[in-house]
């Protein structure tokens, strides 16, 4: 297993936190290509990426639930 760090997530907001994962070294590996067939970025920007993306269609869904009630 590898350790990553989200070093990625601060863009100058000075109350953001570190937060460090462990994931499987295929897991790794695999964000690790994509982020090489993107213009070379780094696995940990990809993995970042990932996240704040699933997090948004999230919080979509969310509004769009209670909406509905």
């Amino acid at each position: 297993q590898k350790g990553v760090e989200w070093t990625y997530l601060n863009w100058g907001v000075e109350s953001m936190k570190r937060v460090e994962i462990l994931v499987e070294e295929s897991l790794y590996e695999f964000y690790r290509k994509v982020g090489a067939q993107a213009g070379g970025l780094p696995a940990e920007r990809v993995m970042a990426d990932a996240l704040l993306k699933l997090a948004g269609e999230l919080s979509l869904q969310a509004l769009e639930k209670k909406r509905r009630l």
